[in-house]
């Protein structure tokens, strides 16, 4: 263990002066005061790197942190050569660009300094410490809810099943670390009318039958709870479910007794598939790998759950329950990406989220093993029950991938998204908004997670989304709107919706695909030709469409897309990303889309398009309309190279510029390169990540041994001036060395060819019939860098790194979009 020291300044104060920490915890070490030399702030105060410190706002946020992590990532660092001490005020990202509404927001009022040892792991143990106290006093199990307006549990006696009921029975399933009553003691609320409206329709629908599961979910996987709860439900029951947050992974698999070929999907080997190994997203939310005891104890609580799942399919076989009712509140069911990475940052959040909205904690009077979380760095992946909701877990890739598991189990599920007004996510923003990707969330899970689970049958499933500036993942019951959404999944008819709109299984396919759309009349009109971008065109091998179908991709199709597989043609454009677009224009042009193979160099497609352009500028000249080409990302690199090929190319731009009002429309097309290139050849592309979650054959490292050599991948590398030389393999072999990382290089050759496009691209004239549209998202990649990691025990290893910008459109940078001469537009 490093013995090395950090400074700090500040001002000590006692425990009364500037606020005190929770109660049931140990006394802090001392108390620091915010402040600055230049304020006054005299004492420099050691402290050892794995110091846990609480970080408490003025905004009321409390951020648990190790010492060497706080000072990275938001300390203001002594001056250089100066051997002073590291200064906080307000708690900023050190890289970050804060609006001063943003930086007041995050002022800090004290920090508190806890000693821990870290000698031994314990934060495991005291997890299972922090459920004993969560949970109802007589532990884990079936609780009965008696009918009324007061939430009271009564313990259902034995272990054996309930007995046959008239009518259906209701469970309740609650989130993570917490309990039936810490998650719907709200809808006991005897002045919340709404909720007053929900318990007399619970009363005269269910009477007695109403229950909640207590269990265990930090030290359990939702296996392990489905089991339990399985285990007391009768055969033949009739269940409705109610679940709050990695609840709902619990009632998911109990929707698995709606699938018509259970055991036949479900099988030994295919169960063995999904738990084979970690094909998680792990890495690319900066976990570093598991040591190799964490390893071994990850590797048997897998093996766990292995053969626990092949009991419960049996056990579903043989009690043939029915699940008619879910109703499914924040379900990260294909995980959440805030619980991904640092527990230290996502129990901080839910701490603060569950005291501000239902006046109790998620750590309460656990304080020691959050400091334990904190100075051990621990990896959810060691715990069982949060490693199920990391993306690309064993479980979320069983709930989300396989299409033969489609069940008739009801699903109404009730998401949210904070945004707007006076929110918290407006406080908490300029400090989070890294913490998770570039998504709609309830700051916990990210809202396109809560549609996520098994595919169900002709309209089975359901959804309503609650947005404002009082939603959060813990006012759900609280809010009026979603109680009475609530209300309405439990009660519907059958054949009823409830007011809640279809979740699709499958995009809808339109009436006719789409190669050309123009009118049926003969008067002519201008011609618009679209182009795709990266992986925007549908690609075929031999017989089987494999390019963008997710059950090919699901069963590793995209191994039939390797570079010299035989016989791959583009077959059309992606139809529910251009689809809109094409309608648009059809509605006053004569629309040709040109599919192309974006695996193969943007030269080659250049000449092809020549090809297609042809015939039409013939028409064009005919007929004397303008042509106009609409080029998305990658497909206006395509026309560039055409326009610059000096030959069948060049000549008929020329030809296109003399017909009155031809165009040439670029849409986020990146004129030097996108970081995106970058970012899939080393495993970090989101695209990647969520075909990594439903590709159950290739992990990460094996998809960008696929796509390394896609010479159209390499020639969308950043290639302006300031930008490293990408074409140099030793450059690649630095980023792999450094951090550890696995994944093959790209081919040398490959990756040389690639500047041979950029040559021409470069002497491609800008022309007046040349305009851009940019668009605005609020992250685009301009860079990268290679950090240190605070690894224990210490290592050289480094961190990749992405740095980005608010100027661009999620993936080209508005520099690397803009052409000197081209006019640009922002959209």
């Amino acid at each position: 263990m490093t013995t090395r020291t950090i400074r700090i300044r500040g001002t000590r104060v006692g425990a009364g002066s500037r606020g005190a920490s929770q109660p049931g915890g140990p006394e802090p070490l001392f108390r620091l005061a915010p402040g600055s030399a230049r304020d006054g702030a005299g004492e420099e105060i050691e402290v050892k790197p794995e110091t846990v410190v609480r970080v408490a706002l003025e905004n009321g946020f409390v951020l648990w942190s190790r010492a060497d992590d706080l000072t990275r990532e938001y300390g203001s660092p002594p001056p250089r050569g100066a051997g002073g001490a590291w200064e906080f005020t307000r708690l900023t990202p050190r890289r970050g660009v804060v609006s001063e509404r943003g930086a007041a927001g995050l002022a800090i009022r004290v920090l508190e300094f806890f000693g821990v040892d870290i000698g031994k792991k314990v934060a495991g143990k005291l997890g299972k410490v922090l459920e004993d106290k969560k949970l109802h006093a007589k532990g884990p199990g079936l609780y009965r809810i008696a009918p009324g307006d007061t939430l009271a549990l009564t313990p259902v006696a034995g272990s054996g099943p309930l007995p046959a009921a008239q009518g259906p029975i209701l469970v309740f399933i609650h989130g993570t670390a917490s309990s039936t009553i810490g998650s719907y003691s709200k809808l006991w609320d005897p002045h919340n009318a709404d909720a007053l409206k929900l318990r007399a329709s619970l009363t005269a629908t269910y009477g007695d039958r109403i229950f909640g599961l207590e269990h265990r979910t930090l030290t359990e996987s939702p296996i392990q709870n489905a089991y339990a709860l399985l285990e007391r439900l009768p055969e033949g029951a009739d269940v409705h479910l109610v679940s709050h947050s990695r609840g709902g992974l619990v009632g998911e698999l109990l929707c698995l007794s709606g699938c018509a070929k259970l055991a036949e999907v479900l099988t030994p080997l295919q169960i063995q598939t999904f738990f084979a190994v970690d094909r998680s997203i792990a890495p690319q939310m900066g976990l570093a790998p598991l040591s190799a005891a964490e390893e071994k104890a990850r590797n048997a609580a897998y093996a766990a759950d292995r053969e626990l799942l092949g009991k419960f399919v049996t056990l579903l076989g043989t009690k043939k329950i029915r699940v008619s009712r879910f109703a499914r509140v924040a379900c990260p069911a294909r995980g959440t990406t805030l619980a991904s990475g640092r527990l230290d940052r996502w129990l901080s959040v839910l701490d603060y989220l569950s005291y501000t909205s239902l006046g109790n904690g998620v750590i309460g009077g656990a304080v020691d093993f959050m400091q334990a979380i904190v100075a051990e760095r621990t990896d959810p992946r060691t715990l069982p029950g949060v490693e199920a909701m990391i993306p690309g877990s064993a479980l979320t890739r069983l709930l989300n991938s396989l299409p033969a598991l489609a069940t008739d189990a009801d699903l109404s599920v009730i998401a949210g998204d904070i945004e707007g007004g006076d929110s918290l996510w407006n406080s908490l923003k300029v400090l989070a908004t890294d913490w998770f990707y570039k998504n709609e969330h309830d700051l916990v899970v990210d809202t396109a997670s809560m549609l996520g689970g098994l595919p169900r049958l002709a309209s089975g499933a359901r959804y309503r989304k609650d947005q404002g500036a009082k939603v959060n993942h813990f006012r759900y019951f609280t809010n009026g709107q979603s109680i009475n959404w609530l209300r309405a999944a439990l009660s519907r008819g059958d054949q009823e919706s409830g007011g809640f709109l279809p979740i699709e299984t499958s995009p809808k396919s339109r009436a006719s695909r789409f190669f050309r759309r123009k009118r049926a009349d003969s008067a002519p009109r201008p011609i618009a030709v679209v182009l795709p971008g990266t992986m925007g065109s549908e690609l075929k091998a031999g017989d089987q469409e494999i390019w963008l179908k997710y059950g090919a991709l699901f069963a590793g199709g995209l191994g039939k897309l390797r570079m010299g597989k035989p016989d791959i043609v583009p077959v059309g454009l992606v139809e529910d990303f251009y689809g809109p677009l094409v309608d648009f224009l059809a509605r006053s042009h004569d629309v040709e889309v040109f599919p192309y193979d974006w695996r193969h160099s943007i030269r080659e497609a250049a000449t092809r398009l020549a090809e297609t352009l042809a015939p039409l500028v013939d028409r064009a000249e005919r007929t004397q309309q303008p042509l106009r080409l609409v080029a998305h990302s990658m497909g206006g690199l395509v026309v560039r190279s055409m326009i610059a090929d000096k030959g069948p190319g060049t000549a008929l731009w020329q030809r296109i510029s003399h017909l009155p009002g031809s165009r040439f429309l670029m849409l986020g097309t990146p004129n030097l390169g996108s970081y995106e290139a970058v970012r899939w050849l080393t495993g970090f592309n989101p695209t990647q990540a969520k075909l990594t979650l439903l590709d159950i054959t290739h992990g990460t490292d094996e998809i960008i041994d696929i796509v390394r050599n896609y010479p159209g991948l390499l020639e969308l590398l950043p290639f302006a001036p300031r930008d490293p030389d990408f074409t140099d393999l030793t450059h690649w072999q630095a980023i792999r060395e450094s951090t550890e990382a696995d994944w093959n290089l790209a081919d040398a050759a490959t990756l040389k060819e690639a500047a041979v496009s950029w040559q021409r691209l470069r002497a491609a004239p800008a022309d007046p019939l040349m305009c851009y549209v940019a668009g605005c998202q609020p992250a685009t990649v301009i860079d990268y860098q290679l950090i240190s990691r605070e690894d224990e025990p210490p290592s050289q290893r480094k961190k990749l790194e992405f740095i980005a910008t608010a100027s661009g459109d999620g993936t080209v940078s508005w520099d690397s979009g803009r052409l000197p001469g081209v006019p640009m537009w922002y959209v």
